[in-house]
C-alpha cells in the first residue's frame, strides 16, 4: 500500500508497481471481477469498497455506512496512480511442445496427495490452491490435462480449452477424459484446473 506520505517520498516514476487499490473498481467495471480483501491494518480501502464487513467476536457485521462516514471525515489524500483503463489481457496460448517435454518416453501420472501431483517430470505443488478439497479432484485434474493435450494446437488459448472441457463435462460427465471408468473422479472448478496447468514446469506460452 502506497499511502500519501509514501507517494510524496517515492514518486510514481520511481515506483513501477501500481497498488491494487487503483485497479479494484476497474477490475469490476471492465472485467466483471469482484475483489475480497481481508485486512485489519489499513482503512485506505474504505473509499473504494462497496461493502465493508467487520468481524467482532467471530461474528460478521455490515459496517459500510460507518466506514464511508469515516472515509469522508478522514480522507486519505492519496493520489490515484496507474492507467485509467486496464485494457486487454493477453490470452495464454499453450504450445503443444510444452506437454511433450513433460514426458521423456513414459507417461507418468501420480497423485501423492491432493496437494502434490506428478505430471511426467513435473512436480506440481498445489499447497496454494486451497479450493481443492479431495484427492479425487486432483486425480481428475491430472487426467483432464492429459485429455486437453489432444486439443492444444498453438492457436487455442487456455481459457477456450478449459471452457470447452467444462462444457463437455456438463453434457457427458467426468468419464469423458479417460477410457477407464473407475468412479474416482471428482469435478474441480475451472480455476483450479487452470492454476495446475500453469504450474507445469515445461509449460510454454505463445
Amino acid at each position: 500500500m502506497r499511502d500519501r506520505r509514501m507517494q510524496m517520498l517515492v514518486g510514481k516514476k520511481e515506483e513501477p508497481i501500481t497498488p491494487i487499490i487503483n485497479s479494484i473498481d476497474l477490475l469490476f467495471t471492465e472485467k466483471g471481477v469482484s475483489t475480497i480483501m481481508v485486512m485489519g491494518g489499513s482503512g485506505e480501502y474504505f473509499e473504494v469498497a462497496d461493502t465493508v464487513i467487520k468481524m467482532h467476536e467471530y461474528l460478521p457485521a455490515c459496517v459500510t455506512e460507518e466506514a464511508k462516514r469515516i472515509a469522508e471525515e478522514f480522507p486519505s489524500h492519496r493520489t490515484r496512480e496507474g492507467e485509467p483503463k486496464l485494457g486487454m489481457f493477453a490470452p495464454r496460448v499453450p504450445l503443444p511442445s510444452s506437454f511433450r517435454k513433460s514426458f521423456q518416453g513414459k507417461e507418468k501420472l501420480s497423485v501423492k496427495h491432493k496437494q502434490l501431483l506428478y505430471f511426467g517430470t513435473s512436480e506440481l505443488q498445489l499447497a496454494g490452491v486451497e479450493q481443492i478439497a479431495e484427492e479425487d479432484q486432483s486425480r481428475c485434474i491430472l487426467q483432464a490435462i492429459m485429455f486437453l493435450r489432444n486439443y492444444i494446437d498453438g492457436n487455442t488459448d487456455l481459457l477456450q480449452l478449459i471452457n470447452m472441457l467444462d462444457s463437455e463435462w456438463d453434457s457427458q460427465g467426468l468419464d469423458i477424459i479417460s477410457d477407464r471408468k473407475g468412479g474416482n473422479f471428482a469435478r474441480p472448478r475451472k480455476f483450479e484446473l487452470a492454476m495446475t496447468i500453469n504450474r507445469i514446469s515445461s509449460l510454454e506460452i505463445k
